[in-house]
């Protein structure tokens, strides 16, 4: 990722794509499908250019807009920053951070 500008991933089907967290850390800007979690770490126009999947127009000239456009991908990258810092940062912090969502899910009082 270190020679990269751009990170495209253009799956079908995705789990939690923690490969976008680490797009998003090395500073690249990001073309991606709309799967899996993708929606709860980036948001269309704010930390990537987010597609259909399988529209291969769209994804194409998502690309092309990225390459020909600087000013978007810097964008991309000074807001993926933000959500990179809020992402936990070992292991018993992301299982915190799930057992809360699932809390929050249930509508169930975490544990104090």
């Amino acid at each position: 990722m270190k020679a990269a500008d751009i990170y495209a991933l253009s799956s079908d089907y995705e789990g939690y794509a923690l490969v976008l967290g680490e797009a998003m850390a090395a500073g690249l800007a990001i073309v991606t499908t709309d799967v899996g979690c993708v929606g709860e770490l980036c948001f269309q126009g704010k930390h990537a250019l987010v597609v259909t999947p399988r529209a291969e127009e769209a994804y194409t000239a998502a690309l092309l807009q990225l390459v020909g456009d600087k000013n978007l991908g810097a964008s991309l990258v000074t807001a993926s920053h933000t959500v990179v810092a809020t992402l936990p940062a070992d292991s018993t912090a992301y299982a915190t951070a799930i057992v809360a969502g699932w809390h929050k899910i249930v509508n169930y009082p975490a544990a104090s």
